[in-house]
Parts: C-alpha cells; structure tokens; sequence
C-alpha cells in the first residue's frame, strides 16, 4: 500500500542514515561563510556575511512572529512554491516543497540582476551589501515557506517528511555556497564539498565505533 508504514520506516532509515551529510554541509556552509575574505564596501576589513545573516535570521523572526492568518497567507503565495509547482506538474506536493526549500529562486533572481546592473553600471558594487541581506532574506522566506509547505503536505508520513527535509538542508546548503561562490569570486566550492565529506566522514566514523563498543569484546 502506498505510504504504507513499512515504507515509511524505509525512508526514516535512509534519513537518519543521511543526516550526517546534512548536518555536514550545513557545519561547512557556516564555515565558509565566515570567511574573512568576503569583504563589502562598507566593512572593507569585516566579514559581508554580516548581512547574508541579518537578512536570514530577520525573515525568520518575522515569520515565527506573524499571526497565524498572515503566515498561511505568505506561505501559500511564495513565488519559490509556484515556480516548483509548475516545474513539477502543478501540483502542491512534497517534492514542489522540498525543492522550494533546497533552490531559493529569488536569491538566484537578485544575484542575476545585480549580474546585468554590473555590466551596465559600476556603481552597483557599492550595493553589494544590499544584495547580501536580500540574498539571505530570500534564502531563509524560501526555506521557512517550504519547509511548513513540505510538512501540511507529508503529514502522516513521517520518513518522507525526515528524508525531504535532509536532502533540502543539504542541498540548500549546497546551492547557497555555489550562488555566492560565483557571486563573490573568494569561496572555493571545491573546498566546501570537500570540507562536507570530511565532516561527514568522521561522523560515520564516530558512529561505527559507537555501535563496536556496544558489541560484547569476543564479537568484536
């Protein structure tokens, strides 16, 4: 039967199996984020991420603080939602939700735009801050949206809720390196992806030998 719970115990599994690379990549994308060499106009020697995060965390804010109405009013009119509904076939499904989550298209539309203002204008660097807030104000309205959206629609089915949201955090993660890797020219995406497989690695590592320390010693 589908959505049947030995399916759902399947992809519960799988989630939890790839939770490590998750909680990796998001560890690595925080790490390159404070990278010192992102600089702005504004704080030449600061970190621009300063408002990436401003942008991130003031969206939330105001997200957890609407009144229910108004939340369910943003949430159903997310452009990320639309966008994902259509490339998936119309319909408002699990999938539409976690790709909202995982492909910010509003970040990628505001990096595109300052792209083709900076091919006509010089003065649009001097805007690169703005550009991070709306960047991180986007990525965190796309994530909080599709992340309700993903759990109305998967409930009762737990593993397909756990394993959609593992994949988006992790692709997510990945994407928002990527965008800003192209944007700013100063973050190695190389080094990210490798960064993610090392913090993965050792959480599997530590896992492993977690598990052989319960074994009794003449198993082991």
């Amino acid at each position: 039967m589908r959505g049947g719970k030995a399916r759902q115990i399947v992809l519960f599994l799988a989630a939890a199996a790839l939770s490590p690379v998750a909680v990796a990549a998001f560890r690595a994308c925080v790490e390159a984020l404070k990278n010192p060499d992102l600089k702005t106009r504004l704080f030449g020697h600061g970190e621009s991420m300063l408002f990436f995060f401003a942008g991130l965390f003031l969206y939330l804010a105001v997200h957890l603080l609407l009144p229910s109405q108004a939340r369910k009013a943003v949430v159903s009119s997310e452009p990320g939602g639309a966008f994902w509904r259509n490339m998936t076939g119309g319909e408002d499904g699990v999938a539409a939700a976690a790709l909202s989550m995982a492909f910010p298209v509003l970040a990628a539309a505001a990096v595109a735009v300052f792209y083709v203002l900076g091919v006509i204008w010089e003065g649009v660097e001097d805007f690169f801050p703005l550009l991070m807030f709306v960047v991180g104000l986007a990525v965190s309205l796309h994530f909080a949206c599709g992340l309700e959206r993903l759990l109305s629609n998967a409930k009762g089915r737990p593993g397909t809720a756990f394993l959609s949201v593992v994949l988006a955090v992790a692709l997510a993660c990945e994407f928002t390196v990527a965008l800003l890797a192209l944007l700013t020219g100063k973050l190695d995406w190389t080094a990210y992806n490798r960064r993610v497989y090392e913090l993965a690695a050792a959480a599997y590592l530590s896992a492993w030998e977690w598990l052989r320390s319960l074994l009794p010693e003449k198993k082991r």
